[in-house]
């Protein structure tokens, strides 16, 4: 996760033209460390999608322009747009920020390979079916 620690820096990152997740945080923050003892497998999985960090004490401009109460909060930007947010209140547990990816990025996510095969079982007409991979077997 990259930090940003200026607000000119905030401005430009924000208006790239991809999908980006900021975290908003604060070095006295109980929770925010929490979260850091947690963060990092969740980043790995989402490694497609750019992380950065923001200190609000140290960059009070982008936590207001952007409704930046309590903290830590994560916000999606693209094109200069905050598309989601993620209140502190919901940042408590790894499965609270999964699922908020995945509500976000449930089509961005990039998968583990590249292709699926769809292998049908019983007679042409069933509806029970197999899906594998290259790797695995259902």
């Amino acid at each position: 996760m990259r930090t940003i620690s200026q607000y000119a820096e905030f401005k430009e990152i924000i208006n790239q033209d991809e999908q980006m997740i900021v975290k908003f945080f604060a070095d006295w923050c109980p929770d925010c460390a929490k979260m850091d003892n947690w963060i990092d497998p969740i980043v790995d999985e989402y490694h497609d999608i750019t992380w950065y960090k923001i200190n609000r004490d140290q960059v009070p401009e982008a936590a207001t322009e952007n409704d930046v109460m309590g903290i830590p909060s994560l916000l999606i930007f693209e094109n200069g747009k905050k598309t989601a947010h993620l209140h502190s209140a919901n940042t408590k547990t790894p499965e609270a920020v999964k699922a908020f990816l995945q509500e976000n990025f449930a089509n961005k996510k990039t998968p583990d390979v590249d292709r699926e095969f769809f292998l049908y079982m019983g007679s042409p007409f069933s509806q029970e079916f197999c899906i594998f991979t290259f790797f695995d077997w259902c």
